[in-house]
């Protein structure tokens, strides 16, 4: 996967609001670490006669989703033509909270999203009424599929066939987060929601 179409991809689907860069002193190649948050946090323009004066307030009915916050990290290497490609991501979100939840229904939820994401309950021993779900996004297993690369060089798969790849998994993540805002923040229960299930 070449480094330009992820970042491309990657500032689509996700509002990037902090990033730094390293050089990797153990191996040839980079890391790039990224905090993100949902893409509908993305604050719009105020446009006034084809001038901008400012930002747009983010709707109240989305201001929870503040509370999961996005974490990347990837490793890439340049090749001698300065070409750069992705060798390892790891992405992921975080959500704490001080209530309990019907884990049926984050248990069906996960479940339908199983191919895209891993979810983990993480409950802390000295205060048991607060706990964390951790939200991980299967990218970084689909990235280093170590045949991608030779059937991409063989013409077995096309490089749009692998950046849709990467954009399903992506698009799952944030829509994933979204469901569970809407289950953890906002109280709704899984059959008022299940509608926005029938993409799958």
């Amino acid at each position: 996967m070449t480094y330009d179409s992820f970042i491309k991809l990657v500032r689509k689907h996700m509002y990037v609001v902090f990033f730094e860069k390293f050089k990797n002193e153990h191996a040839p190649g980079y890391i790039e670490r990224y905090v993100a948050k949902h893409n509908l946090l993305k604050p719009g323009f105020l446009v006034l006669n084809d001038q901008v004066h400012g930002f747009k307030r983010v709707s109240k009915n989305l201001r929870s989703l503040e509370n999961f916050p996005i974490y990347l990290e990837f490793e890439y290497s340049e090749n001698e033509k300065g070409e750069k490609y992705i060798e390892e991501v790891e992405l992921y979100a975080e959500a704490k909270i001080s209530s309990s939840l019907n884990l049926s229904d984050l248990v069906y939820l996960a479940d339908v999203y199983n191919k895209t994401i891993i979810v983990e309950k993480v409950k802390r021993i000295n205060d048991l009424n607060s706990e964390s779900y951790i939200i991980y996004s299967r990218l970084g297993e689909v990235i280093q599929e170590e045949f991608m690369e030779e059937d991409l060089m063989h013409g077995c798969v096309s490089k749009s066939e692998i950046d849709l790849m990467i954009e399903v998994n992506l698009v799952s993540f944030v829509n994933f987060i979204k469901l569970m805002d809407e289950m953890l923040f906002k109280g709704k229960k899984l059959n008022t929601i299940d509608h926005l299930l029938n993409i799958f």
